[in-house]
């Protein structure tokens, strides 16, 4: 688990970071899901910015994710093919 001053540099580190953090192993899936839904559920009171969640489907996914080791899979924008042709851009 992080710490209370990791998690909010977790948070706070923006997607493409915490993008590099997740490919790299530094973080795992399971682990920025568990940062997320914590500042979600403390902000939600007062932003009431949610209409649903699915915590228990989203850490589902997060499991299957860890599974797949580091430099496993390619970053997202290589892994679009296109619609046309079915060939990568």
């Amino acid at each position: 688990m992080v710490n209370k001053a990791g998690d909010d540099e977790l948070a706070f580190a923006g997607l493409g970071r915490q993008t590099e953090l997740l490919a790299d192993g530094e973080v795992g899936a399971v682990e920025l899901l568990d940062s997320t839904l914590a500042r979600i559920e403390a902000a939600q009171p007062s932003l009431n910015a949610f209409r649903l969640l699915s915590p228990e489907a989203a850490r589902g996914e997060a499991h299957l994710e860890a599974r797949i080791p580091p430099g496993g899979r390619e970053p997202i924008d290589s892994c679009h093919s296109d619609s046309t042709s079915g060939r990568k851009p």
